[in-house]
């Protein structure tokens, strides 16, 4: 029997939705499933935005109507609207960490100020664009938006001058130089870390990884991580390792990456992992293949 597993705000995540196609039925929604690439690959629905006060009663309605088993969630900017509405997915489970977890994850002065006290963790010092000025932090800095995601809105800042790109919205960094990496990560709904694949990010358009390699199955820092806060289902952070080799937690994001193809390539499949958790069987981690590349393209849907 395959379970049906809508998947929220589907956008371009072609990649996605037919990896989980191989484990669901699924169900696509978008504000306009017209111009949604990943709608046209499953069936689809019409959604209204998350802050639309009609969303509740939507989400009531598409889960009873389509007997949905499961709800995922795959942008950020969702996730808290969602955790107001966890009654309404009725008996289908929405796949979304705890919202102590969210207000942490979700809010980059939140993430910095919780993990400053949690040893064997590094984040940057983090302040908002008003107490910049007063904390008098040294140039190169990095601002980039407070509650955003993808690496959107990212501005490096090497004089008073160019600080005239600061907004009101976003926050302020020291400027860490070094390689990025992105640890794809798996929780069961008890929070337990099932399985962790760590890529390198070789290049970076837009956000996105363009072309990356797997490197690692294991992460210290994660673990640590995993330690701290309760999670479920996937989750990627992700990390700037220094010229010293230490790691700098920049994000945490409670969803699939963008580049979660490339972990799934190299044998971690972490959508048979979400249908284990969504079924209750016991999921277990599976072998990877170290040194599985990604090269960045693009693929067009024809309908």
């Amino acid at each position: 029997m395959r379970h049906n597993l809508l998947v929220l705000s589907a956008g371009r995540k072609v990649g996605l939705v037919r990896a989980l196609a191989r484990h669901f039925e699924v169900v696509c929604s978008d504000l306009d499933p017209g111009s949604s690439s990943a709608c046209q690959c499953r069936r689809s629905l019409r959604q209204p935005a998350t802050d639309d006060p009609g969303f509740g009663g939507w989400l009531t309605e598409a889960c009873a109507s389509g007997k949905l088993d499961a709800v995922l969630p795959t942008r950020n900017q969702d996730m808290l609207v969602l955790d107001a509405h966890r009654k309404n997915v009725g008996f289908a489970d929405l796949v979304l960490s705890p919202l102590d977890t969210l207000k942490v994850c979700l809010d980059k002065v939140a993430l910095a100020t919780f993990f400053a006290s949690i040893d064997g963790v590094n984040v940057p010092s983090t302040v908002t664009t008003e107490s910049f000025w007063e904390v008098g932090m040294e140039y190169p800095v990095i601002a980039k938006d407070r509650y955003g995601a993808g690496s959107k809105r990212v501005w490096v800042v090497r004089n008073k001058d160019e600080a005239r790109v600061f907004w009101s919205a976003a926050i302020v960094q020291p400027y860490i130089k070094g390689r990025e990496y992105t640890a794809d990560c798996f929780f069961g709904w008890d929070g337990r870390l099932v399985q962790t694949v760590v890529r390198k990010r070789d290049r970076i358009v837009d956000g996105q990884m363009d072309v990356g390699q797997v490197i690692g199955s294991s992460s210290k820092a994660v673990e640590k991580i995993a330690g701290a806060l309760k999670f479920c289902g996937p989750v990627n952070m992700q990390f700037i390792v220094d010229k010293n080799k230490e790691a700098w937690l920049i994000d945490i994001n409670p969803r699939f990456s963008g580049g979660i193809g490339l972990t799934i390539a190299a044998g971690a499949d972490y959508a048979l992992h979400l249908r284990k958790l969504v079924t209750g069987e016991e999921i277990d981690p599976l072998p990877v293949k170290m040194g599985v590349k990604a090269y960045g393209y693009r693929e067009y849907i024809y309908g």
